[in-house]
């Protein structure tokens, strides 16, 4: 039984590795990335694919699966360009927003982030949550230091999965923002030595 299960897996596990055909239409067209590209999303490392596309508009399929934002909530929608080996990079949210501080103390909270998924369609989404007041630190700060605006995060999520083929999508509350890191694995491996 265990050798059956095991080809199994092989098979599905060679058959996942083949690559995916582009779709005919031109949806997705080759692009270099120039050298003065703006680098201000937090990109680490570098990109590894040049295929970039159009967006998907309002009339795209995803946008049935993601209903519109509720109430007092936002929807934040961050399509990612394909990459030729996603399971090398993965993304980190912050829920924030951008405030004066005095500079000197370390603020944060005030926020929950929860991932959830979309009935009927398996997808999942990302739901931030203002949730009551954010905590700081107490350091004394010298008189005539100068006022700091910078973004604060409230709340994260850890490293999560990369996949272009679905937009990230993440419902906030109204007054919050979305900004994201991209993480990029070494492409060598490293042995672990007994101790």
């Amino acid at each position: 039984m265990r050798q059956i299960l095991l080809l199994a897996c092989l098979t599905t596990t060679s058959f996942a590795a083949k690559p995916a055909k582009l779709p005919a239409d031109s949806s997705l067209t080759p692009q270099a990335i120039p050298s003065n590209a703006d680098n201000s999303a937090g990109v680490i490392g570098e990109v590894v694919s040049a295929v970039q596309g159009k967006r998907p508009d309002d009339d795209s399929h995803w946008q049935k699966a993601y209903p519109a934002a509720a109430a007092g909530m936002k929807r934040i929608v961050i399509h990612l360009d394909a990459q030729a080996d996603e399971y090398a990079w993965k993304i980190e949210l912050s829920v924030g927003k951008v405030m004066e501080t005095d500079g000197v103390n370390h603020i944060g909270g005030g926020a929950k982030i929860a991932e959830k998924t979309v009935d009927g369609w398996g997808y999942s989404y990302f739901e931030a949550k203002a949730d009551g007041p954010m905590a700081t630190t107490l350091i004394g700060v010298p008189p005539g230091t100068p006022k700091v605006t910078r973004f604060v995060t409230m709340a994260g999520t850890g490293p999560v999965r990369y996949n272009s083929r679905l937009p990230l999508v993440v419902y906030v509350s109204e007054g919050l923002e979305v900004r994201y890191r991209l993480w990029k694995a070494e492409p060598e491996t490293r042995k672990g030595e007994a101790g």
